[in-house]
């Protein structure tokens, strides 16, 4: 059965029902032959059971041959039983393939033509027509077909430039309900898998059942056949063989990208126990997911944490027990840099794991954690929640800037326990706030925060994130926010500008700028943005200055920014500074902060009993700050 191949125009990577309903239903019916070939054996078992020459047999040989053999039918009416679910398993997806394929397929066709039209009408490549289809705004087809034009390859003339870029964006909205129709399908489809998947391991069960009752500690179907011919049985493998799930376990499991809507769903449909083995054999993979319930990503990811400290204690150990020789050289020694590289990365992601696992399990007059992610890849990732965000009543997701990863967490960790006090609580009020270090932040800020891709690179995991958190929340709608600092605002604003958060409240603090204009522009009423700016912050206050000649001291000692800013006049590296009267948020009070040592003012929106604070924690619960 011959299936399309190239599926991106719908954003998929490759077929997504690539099964083929004709070997489902050759699979179907052979276990349907399997349970009819048991069901005539246990007829003839029954028949010779009941033979009057047997049931008169009296004596010990009698009463022995009774005992041996009294046992089968209910053995072969369970194998029958687990066969038949196999195929009825098979016939049932095998179905629903055929009536999904043809509907994926016709998605397919109409997104290919409105691809074409696309390419003929804008004068595009097949790449420039496919990068435009799947974008998510106009700009991204804006630049390819004003490049296309600037560069006279382009098949239109200047008159016909603005028509084509109208009627492209026309086309490129075409796609939407195309691509929701698709993601409808495959959530149907998921449904389907796990549907079967189901009913495979239920006839397992059964298989497995008769394996123990004819005697055997195992599931290996040889332990019981070896038992059942000595007796006189000559039925052959009663346990399903592990081909029939042809690989259908592996593919279930979501990956990391897939939409939280359909991985809840998922999560939803699954029994205790199944969620229970996946966390003990996938903990890594589950603890990674967005929509799935804090308790369980918590208890995932504790198994991980435990894991990864042992791991990163047993390499530094490793290490320090090899150290490459120095011959006391003090020229180029590339052996020993880079094992001194990597033993200083794994003791600074050991201080974090260390400080996540403190925070976890070492205050208890505190209010309780939850690892929500974690990961040592690149600079290490984590995710820590204090109080539950599936049952409190206000939640907010704390996104640190430049210099944080997972090796300098415990400041940022503190920080969300900052603001659970200053939200306060009491009887069925409670606020949950997550320190989300879950992206490759700048590391230093000269040569890395000017960049935008830690940025960009950011927003389908934040956007994730913040799905998961909706799809998850038990009860009435949490009041949710999320509040960026430093580089840490670019990121959120970069966010919500691109793909439109689903929150109810932004908080930009010390920012140099949110990658948009106004805050209008961030798909949000502005009047749920906030903005905090201390006076002596030299990020906040870096772009008012006409140049750089022009900014405090002690702002150029603190920042070092003396590379490509200077142009930016009363505009930030990323767009419109906020606090600026100009973007239309709302400005809260903060102190003005400490002039020395350079740059503290930056880092002090979170000092106890600050103005700053006071005002965060009254906005993350729903209310007006000062």
């Amino acid at each position: 059965m011959a299936r399309p191949t190239d599926w991106r125009v719908l954003g998929l990577d490759s077929d997504p029902i690539p099964q083929d309903p004709d070997n489902l239903y050759i699979w179907a019916k052979s276990y349907h032959d399997y349970a009819d070939q048991v069901a005539r054996a246990l007829s003839g078992t029954n028949g010779l059971l009941n033979d009057p020459a047997l049931t008169g047999w009296l004596g010990a040989s009698g009463q022995a041959f009774k005992d041996a053999c009294l046992p089968f039918p209910g053995m072969l009416n369970t194998a029958e039983d687990a066969y038949r679910g196999v195929g009825d398993a098979w016939d049932d997806f095998s179905k629903q393939i055929r009536t999904l394929q043809p509907q994926f397929d016709s998605c397919l066709n109409q997104a290919t033509t409105l691809l074409q039209k696309m390419k003929a009408d804008g004068g595009l490549s097949d790449e420039d027509a496919l990068a435009c289809a799947t974008s998510d705004n106009d700009a991204v087809m804006y630049d390819r077909m004003h490049a296309k034009h600037m560069e006279n390859s382009s098949t239109l003339g200047p008159a016909g430039f603005e028509n084509a870029l109208d009627a492209l964006s026309a086309y490129r909205a075409g796609f939407d309900p195309l691509r929701r129709q698709v993601v409808d399908l495959c959530g149907q489809y998921t449904g389907a898998k796990v549907k079967c998947e189901n009913a495979l391991n239920d006839a397992a069960d059964l298989a497995s059942k008769i394996v123990k009752s004819a005697g055997a500690t195992g599931t290996n179907s040889m332990n019981f056949d070896d038992r059942f011919s000595s007796r006189g049985g000559n039925l052959a493998d009663l346990v399903l063989s592990p081909d029939a799930a042809l690989g259908l376990e592996d593919s279930m499991f979501p990956t990391q990208g897939t939409d939280p809507s359909e991985i809840s769903w998922w999560w939803t449909s699954l029994s205790q126990p199944e969620r229970d083995k996946l966390i003990l054999e996938h903990a890594d993979l589950v603890g990674a997911l967005d929509g799935i319930p804090c308790l369980d990503r918590d208890k995932a990811n504790r198994a991980v944490l435990d894991a990864t400290r042992s791991s990163v204690n047993a390499r530094i150990a490793y290490l320090l027990a090899h150290i490459p020789p120095t011959d006391g050289r003090d020229y180029p020694n590339p052996e020993f840099d880079s094992w001194n590289k990597e033993l200083d990365d794994l003791r600074a992601k050991q201080a974090g794991l260390n400080s996540v696992y403190d925070r976890l399990n070492n205050h208890p007059d505190q209010p309780p954690a939850f690892l929500l992610g974690l990961d040592t890849a690149a600079l290490g990732h984590a995710i820590v929640a204090i109080n539950n965000p599936d049952t409190a009543n206000n939640v907010v997701t704390y996104v640190p800037g430049t210099g944080s990863k997972l090796g300098n967490i415990a400041g940022d960790i503190s920080r969300s326990d900052a603001m659970v006090g200053a939200a306060g609580s009491g009887p069925g009020f409670v606020t949950s706030s997550i320190t989300w270090v879950g992206y490759d932040a700048p590391q230093n800020i000269a040569k890395d925060s000017p960049f935008i891709h830690y940025a960009t690179d950011a927003e389908l995991k934040l956007y994730d994130f913040e799905t998961g958190l909706r799809m998850t929340h038990q009860g009435p709608a949490s009041l949710n926010s999320i509040i960026g600092h430093s580089y840490g605002s670019t990121t959120v604003g970069f966010a919500m500008r691109d793909m439109g958060l689903p929150v109810d409240r932004v908080i930009f603090v010390g920012s140099p700028g949110v990658g948009v204009e106004h805050a209008a522009d961030l798909h949000i009423d502005p009047a749920h943005v906030y903005i905090g700016a201390a006076d002596n912050d030299p990020v906040a206050n870096l772009p008012l200055a006409e140049n750089l000649t022009q900014l405090p001291s002690n702002a150029l000692n603190a920042l070092g920014w003396a590379t490509g800013l200077s142009d930016y006049n009363v505009h930030g590296p990323f767009g419109q500074l906020p606090y600026n009267p100009e973007f239309g948020a709302h400005t809260f009070k903060v102190a003005p902060g400490a002039l020395w040592p350079p740059g503290a003012a930056h880092s002090q929106y979170w000092v106890p009993r600050s103005d700053s604070l006071r005002n965060i924690g009254a906005i993350i619960t729903g209310n007006q700050p000062s």
